[in-house]
């Protein structure tokens, strides 16, 4: 959400350079746009002098004519700094254009048209686009809309990131995502489906994408929010069940439904009455499936349909309307309990990089002087139960054995390794996990400028002052021995998944006796009664 915002801003960055940027845009949002190049008591930015073009989707289907005041004929297409493509998504798939008996082009598609005469052609064009939807059907749509980034190169970011192959490595990606939604719902965890993702994906969307969805800026914006104002609250849906008429003479529908249920329809079921002495070749006939369905169980959805088709004919009925209405309220409410959904959220850490660099900059001098092994003890979230007691360790490979492209492509944060270890040794989440425990972290620390007094002293008193560190020297071995069991999961996920992935060096692979550094810790201790 604030996608124009952002993109207001990042389009006066390039226009305070002098540089040209190209706004394409649907037709349909060409005030969305425009209202910010006007000298106009409507636009908030008047002060700013935007001066960027705007142009339509359409507008790349055009070979003359003039779009405003511009004139598409003599325009030079590919000489813009900066080209803002809102409502990316459209451009999700790369059909190509059309061609004569011969082969010969015709006539480009605006996908051709867009990479070849503005992104590839002439100066080096930037991209910003914007999308609340950019992947529609799979992830060959957000390869697409990425080319435009790349120039259409699937090695662009072999030196900038370590992504040796952009396709290759969706297309990994993708093979995980289709296995994980073919599950059922009950076995389908998002946790499940980040461990598989290869960190190269997980480092692409973060580096390239910024994600913000209402739950996100109400979460992580609270304090914006009250300042700005809040979104609206949305009120619960109230059923009203009024009876079926006034005078009580005509049956309930529930009791109308159950009265339809039972009619048998023997005429739609002709296969019901078939002889018992019928030639063994016709009644294979009847039992052979056409497609995926035998004769007996396409008249059995043709039964349903005509049961469901005598309901329809009192769909005039106040009393069957809301029947409808409270089935479909069950339904979404029941849809909005399950959390096996994934969000491009999922992988990204910019809103934590924004909160580090605010802290980074307030006690720069203090951090300075910190030593590694600093801990705090905090209490579990009291509206969080997946917040249990036990430990959050922040763990570094000691140098010689950190960064490599091998290495990034099995752990997100190399050469960090995060875990969050129960009091019971039971890994809650290991390192390939780091917003989820990223996210705890903050849940338990921020706004939290003074120690809990209580806690520290009941901690001190359970380690004798430190020196009984044992039931915690458990954990953190723990701790470790999952960072090497998890490792060595995703090199072999890793090697399953396709050429590009590279194992690392043994002397760089994490295992049980690698050398770590012990950052920092949070212990998560439930207080004493009273205390």
């Amino acid at each position: 959400m604030g996608k124009t915002y952002e993109a207001l801003a990042v389009i006066k960055f390039f226009e305070l350079k002098n540089e040209r940027v190209l706004v394409l845009c649907p037709k349909r949002l060409r005030e969305n746009w425009a209202v910010y190049r006007r000298n106009d008591q409507l636009n908030p930015f008047v002060d700013d002098r935007f001066r960027y073009d705007v142009l339509f989707h359409t507008d790349l289907s055009r070979e003359r004519g003039y779009s405003g005041d511009i004139n598409l004929e003599t325009l030079n297409w590919g000489n813009y700094d900066l080209v803002v493509i809102d409502e990316s998504h459209n451009f999700r798939n790369n059909a190509p254009g059309r061609r004569d008996d011969t082969g010969v082009i015709v006539r480009r598609s605006r996908y051709e048209r867009l990479m070849q005469e503005i992104i590839q052609r002439g100066i080096n064009t930037k991209v910003l686009l914007l999308s609340a939807t950019p992947v529609n059907n799979d992830l060959k749509d957000l390869r697409n809309q990425i080319y435009f980034i790349t120039a259409g190169r699937d090695d662009a970011f072999k030196e900038s990131i370590g992504i040796a192959d952009l396709k290759e490595m969706l297309r990994q990606a993708q093979g995980h995502f289709s296995n994980w939604a073919k599950q059922l719902t009950p076995k389908r965890k998002t946790a499940d489906l980040l461990a598989r993702l290869g960190s190269d994906f997980f480092k692409v969307l973060d580096e390239l994408t910024i994600a913000r969805a209402r739950k996100h800026i109400q979460k992580y914006y609270d304090h914006e929010m009250d300042r700005l104002g809040r979104f609206p609250e949305r009120p619960k849906l109230i059923s009203i069940s009024p009876d079926t008429d006034t005078a009580g003479c005509f049956m309930s529908y529930d009791r109308l439904s159950e009265e339809i249920d039972g009619y048998t329809l023997s005429l739609f079921n002709p296969s019901r009455f078939l002889r018992p002495d019928l030639p063994t070749e016709i009644r294979a006939e009847y039992e052979r499936k056409v497609g995926n369905f035998t004769q007996a169980q396409r008249e059995g959805f043709l039964i349903g349909m005509m049961k469901v088709n005598f309901l329809k004919r009192l769909e005039i009925s106040v009393h069957s309307f809301e029947l409808t209405m409270q089935r479909t309220m069950e339904k979404i409410e029941t849809l909005e309990d399950l959390d096996d959904t994934v969000a491009l959220t999922e992988f990204t850490l910019d809103d934590f990089r924004v909160d580090l660099l605010k802290y980074i900059e307030a006690n720069r001098a203090q951090l300075e002087e910190s030593p590694f092994g600093l801990y705090t003890v905090v209490p579990p979230h009291a509206e969080i139960p997946t917040i249990s007691p036990g430990v959050i360790f922040c763990l570094r490979q000691r140098e010689g054995h950190v960064s490599s492209p091998s290495m990034e492509q099995v752990n997100p944060l190399q050469p960090y390794f995060l875990v969050y270890v129960m009091e019971s040794g039971d890994i809650r989440f290991g390192f390939a996990h780091p917003k989820q425990i990223l996210t705890i972290y903050r849940e338990l620390c921020t706004d939290k400028p003074e120690s809990y007094q209580a806690l520290c002293n009941l901690f001190d008193q359970r380690t004798q002052n430190g020196r009984d560190m044992a039931p915690y020297d458990k954990l953190l071995q723990r701790a470790v021995d999952a960072i090497a069991s998890t490792f060595r999961k995703r090199v072999a996920t890793g090697l399953q998944s396709g050429r590009n992935f590279v194992i690392p060096n043994q002397h760089e692979q994490a295992n049980e006796t690698t050398d770590f550094e012990l950052v920092t810790w949070l212990v998560i201790l439930t207080p004493v009664a009273g205390s």
